[in-house]
């Protein structure tokens, strides 16, 4: 089954979506200013607001108001890092993401058509470590 699909169509500045749910879904509630420490965190890929493509291939997104993880790709997309526009797909038939391959990005390519990226793994990030990663 292939899944859900979200895309997100932000600038890697951080443009805000109007309109999308602010409310993030975790298996552990999160603690105020700080990742919550847990080894399975999860969250819902259509309460995806904003994503930051990093230079080693990493994308870090914005989930709701107050999660952010770090989720590191297969490498397939090596233009991840630059994009302006990327989609979310869930595999699981569900709209949960909660660990490796349960999503994958979608990435927009002119001249190859779109490409997909399995995500390999999932680790959560304080707003801090978020915004740092985007200063860059």
């Amino acid at each position: 089954m292939i899944g859900n699909r979200k895309i997100l169509g932000f600038s890697l500045c951080g443009a805000a979506c109007a309109g999308l749910a602010v409310s993030a879904c975790s298996t552990n509630p999160p603690q105020a200013g700080v990742a919550a420490q847990s080894d399975r965190q999860c969250f819902l890929a259509s309460n995806v607001n904003n994503f930051n493509g990093n230079p080693d291939g990493t994308v870090d997104i914005q989930v709701g108001v107050n999660q952010y993880f770090r989720l590191t790709t297969d490498g397939s997309c090596p233009n991840i890092d630059w994009k302006n526009r990327v989609a979310i797909q869930t595999t699981s038939g569900s709209d949960f993401v909660c660990s490796a391959f349960d999503a994958r990005f979608i990435v927009p390519d002119a001249g190859m058509g779109p490409q997909s990226c399995n995500i390999t793994a999932i680790a959560p990030l304080t707003k801090e470590q978020y915004q740092a990663a985007r200063a860059r």
